[in-house]
């Protein structure tokens, strides 16, 4: 790989080439029937998927008196579903997802030549740390859900039928109700483990995919508004280094102005409007997969510690529930890394979105001639009329706030759960 090429990116291309995501959204990859190679892929993934979950009412239906049994598998299906309908909107807006994306190229921004650098590299480096470990440990739960049913291969699920009988199953990777009996789905365990490790892995790889675009993305859009503040707050003053530090916050600006064009002003404007331009467009294909996964996420934790509390206070097949619970309990990383990183990405754009207004104020505007403070005025109120954000309802904005509240909420409602599945059991 070019590293120049590589350095002109916020993300790593090897790590987007790796998982397949730059084959996703490359326009002139390989094509079947006309078709993106890796578009039919997914396709046929989420098809698979899906028709894994068309039994799930009737196993709803026939696991509804096993309580533990029913929030593990609504959980299950209710995350199939949203996996299938994020990655059908990545490959429908693929083309504008692909041109989202361009905004982590550091020459997306041009228009001004005096832009910081270390920002840029900052941001890189922090993105492509954060993405390299957060592919490694959700690509760990493969092996660890593949060999769990492998752990003690006897071991037995014991559940509770709509009819008060009880079914046991060999424990397998989810235990999916795929209409068979017992006996049948014992008989032909390897067929079963076998369609259930197809969909751990399709499951687990569109997890990556999508989640990886949203990091880029708003890490770029954080990048490049903070980038334009910075030019906007040493707009009219002379940025000058204390020694041969690299270090940024040994970066100090002398209070004596610069006779600055107000061409300047213009060209940093123009860079920012195209930045939001961008915000606007991701916001517009996003917000309808965002909103969905906050709220299936947050219910996801709620179902994995109401689980595990059942594991540990009803009677039964000790070494069944601890393999769960185990299980279980790997994937949390992964939920708490989603709810927490989409509030904080958001929340952080907003706040870089904000503070051009106190940038604008914070250059040396006073030292300026009379049609560049106008332009400055007209950029705040340009700013100020575009109150774009992701709102979970028309006033809940996603922001770290929210996060905070969301594992509030799921805590209150886990307590709740125990103390009444406690009061059950005495």
């Amino acid at each position: 790989m070019d590293t120049s090429r590589n350095m002109k990116y916020l993300y790593s291309l090897s790590l987007v080439k790796l998982i397949g995501l730059y084959q996703i959204l490359d326009p002139k990859n390989f094509r079947i029937y006309g078709f993106n190679a890796y578009h039919v892929g997914t396709v046929l993934s989420c098809v698979y998927i899906s028709a894994i979950c068309v039994p799930s009412p009737l196993g709803l239906y026939h696991w509804s008196n096993d309580l533990n049994a029913f929030v593990f598998y609504f959980g299950l299906v209710g995350n199939f579903v949203l996996t299938v309908f994020k990655m059908i909107n990545i490959v429908y807006y693929s083309e504008d997802i692909r041109k989202c994306v361009e905004i982590a190229r550091f020459g997306f921004i041009s228009s001004y030549q005096h832009y910081n650098m270390k920002i840029f590299k900052k941001w890189q480096k922090w993105l492509t740390r954060v993405s390299f470990v957060y592919v490694m440990t959700v690509s760990s739960l493969i092996v660890v859900w593949l060999i769990s049913p492998w752990v003690l291969n006897k071991t037995m699920v014991k559940i509770k039928n709509v009819d008060g009988s009880y079914s046991e199953y060999r424990m397998n990777i989810y235990n999916m109700y795929l209409m068979v009996t017992p006996q049948m789905y014992n008989e032909h365990y390897m067929l079963f483990y076998a369609i259930e490790a197809i969909l751990l892995v399709s499951f687990i790889y569109f997890q990556i995919v999508f989640d990886i675009i949203l990091i880029i993305i708003c890490s770029a859009l954080t990048c490049q508004l903070e980038i334009i503040c910075d030019a906007v707050q040493t707009l009219g003053y002379k940025r000058c280094q204390i020694g041969n530090d690299n270090d940024m916050e040994k970066n100090v600006m002398r209070s004596k102005a610069t006779h600055k064009k107000a061409n300047d002003l213009i060209n940093i404007i123009t860079d920012h409007q195209s930045v939001i331009k961008k915000l606007n467009d991701f916001y517009n294909i996003f917000r309808v997969m965002i909103l969905p996964q906050i709220l299936m996420v947050s219910n996801t934790h709620i179902q994995i510690w109401f689980i595990a509390s059942m594991n540990f206070m009803v009677s039964g097949d000790e070494t069944g529930n601890s393999i769960l619970s185990i299980k279980l309990f790997s994937a949390l990383p992964m939920f708490t890394f989603q709810l927490f990183m989409t509030c904080y990405l958001f929340g952080t754009i907003n706040e870089k979105k904000d503070s051009i207004i106190f940038a604008l104020y914070s250059s040396n505007w006073t030292e300026m001639d009379v049609e560049t403070k106008k332009q400055i005025m007209f950029a705040m109120k340009m700013n100020n009329t575009n109150n774009s954000k992701m709102k979970f309802t028309l006033t809940k904005i996603v922001n770290l706030e929210m996060f905070t509240s969301m594992m509030r909420m799921c805590y209150s409602i886990f307590s709740m759960l125990v103390n009444y599945n406690r009061n059950k059991t005495e």
